[in-house]
């Protein structure tokens, strides 16, 4: 069935109407009911702005993890792939196309799975759940949205669009497991997978993408009205990649160099950065407004008796829970530094059982 018939349109309506609206179903359901759970049964977090936040990236998590998935099921068994895995080997596969064009069913509900999903995220956005930097989200998923359809569209050109996609999808899915474990409090794992994530986003979106934007204007095509308007807005992503590349390695360089964990001051909803300023607040007041250092741990001419010292748990790779101990002050312990933490996006926007219907 040709993509540009009535009755194709009516189906690829219908298809991602219904696939966005079971998606944001879901994703309702998630980050209410099932995350929550997780986050409080089994990992113990008791503060809800932590719950929130982390329900929200679990989902995230979800999301395009089961993207991933679905892309490697459809894309690998392709005749294009080798264009797609390597494109400084050559493009020209990711430009051939049989006498219809049409993508094969796998590829075809790939797309309609994400238009739907752009689409009714975009609603339920300004409906239900508005972020923080709702203009710079809207732009977001305009473009996303426009690069979908147009190379869905004839004449086609939905086999760079999968390369696009696959390359944007993997930076999604470690920046997704960063932040899951950051807000689960696992900060030594998810500094690790930071770093990672770092070179994975270099390799992905400033080495691997440009050449598939090169792509467009170095083969002979046919007339395809797509290339200008597509090229110009990928161009623009790869100006903003390297933007959050930048503040990327500008975080790991005051963690490594300067020893500092600062938190993102966009994200207002932190509560592991609220808790750090706090805190520092308390330590300065008892040091009569002096900034507190490390040395004021331990009083000058106070003796420490180790003996009565009271044994302290440590769990591997967690840190202290929010909520642990009176006035929800953890117990006395000196917090490890967050790398992951000095990279929240500005987006978050908590949703916690206590304030949905």
């Amino acid at each position: 069935m040709d993509v540009n018939t009535p009755v194709a349109v009516v189906i690829d309506i219908i298809v991602f109407l219904a696939a966005g609206t079971c998606l944001q179903g879901l994703k309702h359901l998630g980050r209410t009911k099932a995350y929550p759970s997780i986050a409080s049964k089994v990992l113990h977090l008791k503060n809800e702005k932590l719950i929130g936040h982390f329900s929200k990236q679990l989902w995230q998590l979800t999301w395009h993890g089961g993207s991933f998935i679905l892309m490697l099921a459809v894309m690998v068994p392709s005749d294009f792939w080798p264009s797609i895995i390597n494109p400084y080997g050559g493009t020209e596969l990711l430009w051939e196309y049989s006498d219809n064009g049409l993508p094969p069913t796998g590829i075809r509900a790939l797309y309609l799975i994400q238009i739907g999903y752009y689409v009714t995220d975009f609603i339920y956005m300004w409906v239900k759940d508005k972020p923080n930097d709702i203009y710079i989200m809207s732009g977001h998923h305009i473009a996303a949205e426009s690069l979908l359809w147009m190379s869905y569209l004839p004449p086609p050109g939905w086999k760079i669009g999968c390369a696009v996609l696959w390359v944007h999808e993997i930076g999604d899915v470690s920046l997704a497991l960063c932040k899951t474990l950051h807000y689960g409090q696992f900060e030594l794992t998810s500094n690790i997978l930071f770093i990672i994530h770092i070179m994975i986003w270099i390799w992905s979106r400033l080495i691997w993408l440009p050449r598939i934007i090169l792509s467009f204007y170095a083969y002979e095509k046919p007339d395809i009205w797509q290339i200008w308007p597509c090229g110009i807005l990928l161009w623009a992503l790869f100006i903003l990649h390297a933007y959050w590349c930048y503040l990327m390695l500008k975080v790991l360089y005051k963690a490594v160099f300067e020893g500092k964990a600062m938190a993102d001051d966009r994200d207002k909803d932190n509560p592991m950065k609220d808790r750090e300023i706090n805190d520092e607040n308390d330590k300065n007041e008892n040091n009569g407004g002096r900034k507190a250092t490390f040395d004021d741990d331990i009083v000058d001419g106070d003796q420490v008796n180790l003996d009565d010292m009271q044994p302290m748990e440590i769990v591997a790779d967690r840190t202290d829970n929010l909520d642990d101990g009176p006035d929800n002050k953890p117990p006395m312990m000196r917090r490890r530094s967050s790398l992951m933490g000095s990279f929240i996006e500005s987006k978050e926007n908590i949703v916690t059982p206590s304030n949905n219907p």
